[in-house]
C-alpha cells in the first residue's frame, strides 16, 4: 500500500514510539584531507507494519499534529548519543551531527538530555547540533517584541538578533557540545554570524555548491578564507557526483557529505564500511586534472611551434606558400575555450 494515500493515525505513532518502531540511520561526513569519516549525520526512519521504512517527509508532520514531537526528539537525541557512546568505547573517532529546530532547541528537556550528555560522554564535543537557520532570522516573532527596537537601523537589528541568539546557545556551549549552522543560502552571512555567535561550523546547501560550480566561481573558495578567519569549519552538503566534489576540493572545503561520498546506512553497516568509492572518485578526479593539464600544455607548445613558423614566414616571404610542416594535425580540435569538468 502507497503511503501517499495512506491516513496514518495518532494511535499508529504513538504505538510506533512504544515499540520502537523508530530507527536511526547515519550518513558520515568525511574529512578530506585525511579521508576518513569524521562525523555520522543523524536521519531518522520509521519501520512502519503496514507500509514498510518510512521517511521523516511522510510523518514527521503527523508526529507534530498528534502532540509527540518531543518525545521523537527525546528518542533521536538519547538514541545518537548512544550511537556516538559505542562509536568511542569502540575506538572508532566518529561524531553525531543531530538537527534541532528552534523550537526543539528550546525546549528544556532538550537541554537537560545534552547536558547529561556533556557530562557522561569523554569527548562532549563529539555530540554536533546543527541549528536551523531560522534561530538568526525568527527572533521577531518568538521572542520578546518589546526587547526589539524596529525604529532602529538594520545594523542594530542585527545586534539585537545575535545578542538574543547567543544567550539561548550559551548553555549548549556550556556543556562542550559543538554546533553548527545548517545549510544558510548567505555564507558569508553565516560564517560571520556563526564566528559571533561561538559556534564551529557552517554547513554549505547544495544549491550553493552547485550555482558556484556551474558558474565556475570563486565565492566558495573566498568563504573557506574567511571560515578559517573566523575559526569556523565549513562542510559541504550534498556532493552528489564527481563535479561537485572537485568543486569543493578546488573550494579548499576539508569536510563533505553525499551520495557520492557516503549513502545513509545503519551504524552496523558503517563498521563494515569503506571509503573506497570516495578514494576511486578521488583518484578519477587526479587523473582528469593530470590529463587537462598534459592537454593544454601540448596546445600551447603546438600554439607556440605555430607562431614561430608563421614569423619566419614572413621574414622570408614565403607566406603565400603552403609548407608541410604548417599544416594542421589530422584530427586536431581546438582545446582552448572548451570547458573540460
Amino acid at each position: 500500500m502507497s503511503a501517499t494515500y495512506y491516513e496514518l493515525k495518532d494511535e499508529e505513532l504513538h504505538n510506533g514510539l512504544t515499540q520502537k518502531e523508530f530507527h536511526l540511520i547515519f550518513q558520515p561526513i568525511l574529512n578530506l584531507s585525511s579521508d576518513t569519516f569524521e562525523s555520522l549525520e543523524v536521519f531518522i526512519r520509521w519501520s512502519h507494519p503496514v507500509l514498510g521504512v518510512l521517511p521523516p517527509g511522510l510523518f514527521f508532520n503527523r508526529i507534530s499534529g498528534a502532540g509527540l514531537q518531543t518525545d521523537l526528539t527525546d528518542y533521536i537525541l538519547v538514541e545518537a548519543i548512544n550511537a556516538c557512546i559505542q562509536n568511542l568505547q569502540e575506538e572508532r573517532n566518529w561524531g553525531v551531527n543531530i538537527n534541532l529546530s528552534i523550537e526543539e532547541m528550546r525546549n528544556t528537556r532538550t537541554l537537560q538530555i545534552i547536558t547529561r550528555a556533556g557530562k557522561h560522554l569523554p569527548e562532549p564535543d563529539k555530540v554536533c547540533l546543527e541549528i536551523s537557520p531560522n534561530l538568526l532570522t525568527a527572533y521577531p516573532r518568538y521572542a520578546k517584541l518589546d526587547s526589539f527596537n524596529f525604529d532602529s537601523d538594520p545594523q542594530a537589528q542585527e545586534v539585537a538578533y545575535l545578542k538574543s541568539a547567543g544567550e539561548e546557545l550559551t548553555p549548549y556551549l556550556d556543556a562542550g557540545v559543538t554546533l553548527a549552522l545548517d545549510s544558510f543560502s548567505s555564507v558569508a552571512g553565516a560564517i560571520n554570524r556563526a564566528g559571533i555567535l561561538g559556534m564551529h561550523a557552517v554547513k554549505i546547501s547544495k544549491s550553493v555548491l552547485e550555482k558556484d560550480y556551474i558558474t565556475e566561481g570563486n565565492y566558495l573558495k573566498e568563504c573557506s578564507k574567511q571560515a578559517k578567519q573566523a575559526g569556523v569549519t565549513l562542510i559541504a552538503v550534498g556532493v552528489d557526483n564527481a563535479g561537485l566534489l572537485k568543486h569543493v576540493l578546488k573550494s579548499d572545503i576539508n569536510y563533505a557529505q553525499g551520495l557520492l561520498l557516503s549513502a545513509p546506512a545503519t551504524l552496523a553497516q558503517l563498521e563494515k564500511a569503506d571509503t573506497a568509492e570516495y578514494l576511486e572518485a578521488k583518484r578519477t578526479l587526479v587523473m582528469l586534472s593530470k590529463s587537462e593539464t598534459k592537454l593544454r600544455e601540448t596546445a600551447n607548445t603546438l600554439a607556440l611551434e605555430r607562431k614561430t613558423q608563421s614569423a619566419k614566414h614572413e621574414m622570408t616571404g614565403q607566406n603565400n606558400r603552403v609548407s608541410p610542416n604548417n599544416r594542421p594535425l589530422a584530427g586536431a580540435k581546438p582545446v582552448f575555450g572548451k570547458k573540460t569538468r
